[in-house]
């Protein structure tokens, strides 16, 4: 991985270390279109989405990037419409406001509510040591 201070090359390295074997995609841009289209692609091939620090808004909604870069206001409902049709069972949501939770917990109940197996929501960015034991304790290797 090219740029060390991702998440995404974070992680790469946490799941390198261990005896798993994974895929991991990123949307780039991550726009609610292109969640669309990747999990359309590949219905039953995702055991985990990661939603990171976009999910404070109030009445549950989740703040996707738009196509034009800015940012929108998505139903809860909706992401959970398409993690379902793709058979998606784990979603994890980070970061955000850490002054307002509020929004968050909304959003992952509504998650739950429209039927995702599993729904995880932290207050606040996951560093490279949470991230190793969530790995670690999701892959069942702890």
């Amino acid at each position: 991985p090219g740029d060390t201070g991702s998440i995404a090359s974070e992680t790469l390295q946490i799941l390198d270390s261990m005896d798993v074997v994974v895929q991991l995609d990123c949307l780039q841009p991550p726009t609610l279109e292109a969640l669309r289209e990747q999990l359309a692609e590949r219905p039953g091939h995702y055991h985990l989405v990661h939603i990171d620090a976009q999910s404070n808004t109030s009445g549950g909604e989740i703040l996707i990037e738009s196509a034009d870069g800015d940012a929108a206001n998505v139903p809860s409902s909706l992401v959970a419409q398409l993690l379902l049709n793709a058979g998606v069972p784990t979603v994890l949501i980070n970061g955000g406001d850490t002054r307002s939770s509020g929004g968050r917990q909304e959003s992952a109940a509504q998650l739950s509510e429209a039927g995702v197996p599993s729904v995880v929501s932290v207050a606040a960015p996951l560093t490279p040591a949470a991230r190793s034991i969530f790995v670690e304790i999701y892959s069942g290797k702890s």
